[in-house]
């Protein structure tokens, strides 16, 4: 199953086990899926708790942010556009015959990337600024 943490936000793909202190009593461990089958000498172990309610605590079910850009291309594009020039916020434009995004990289040079012929995505906001997330969903 899939885990977000409520404190920092990481997903991690996890398995809640039982285990037993020998006396009786048992504790619910979250163990990281993926540190399980690489078999990497750091502890699996994501967290131990007595009751479901602590567990609830610190984590909750993952859900997926539905996209604002519904375009798989466009969505592509943006990605591969903002991973390329290590943005993690872009601002929304409109213009006649095109809609675009604008970025400032560490330099504070702005950044364009253009959709002409295309209007803007529904969900979205001339002159807003949005996250990459936002924009695109998380990566898997």
């Amino acid at each position: 199953m899939k885990l977000r943490n409520k404190q920092t936000g990481k997903v991690c793909d996890a398995i809640v086990r039982e285990k037993s202190n020998g006396d009786g009593e048992y504790s619910i461990i979250v163990c990281d899926l993926r540190a399980i089958r690489s078999a990497r000498s750091v502890s699996s172990i994501l967290g131990e708790y007595d009751s479901l309610a602590k567990l609830y605590e610190d984590w909750k079910d993952y859900e997926p942010v539905e996209p604002l850009i519904k375009d798989d291309k466009i969505r592509k594009a943006v990605r591969a556009w903002a991973d390329a020039n290590g943005l993690n916020y872009m601002n929304c434009y409109e213009s006649a015959h095109a809609w675009y995004l604008r970025a400032f990289n560490s330099r504070e040079q702005g950044i364009d990337i253009e959709f002409w012929g295309y209007q803007l995505p529904k969900g979205l906001k001339d002159s807003e600024t949005y996250t990459i997330v936002e924009l695109c969903g998380e990566e898997e």
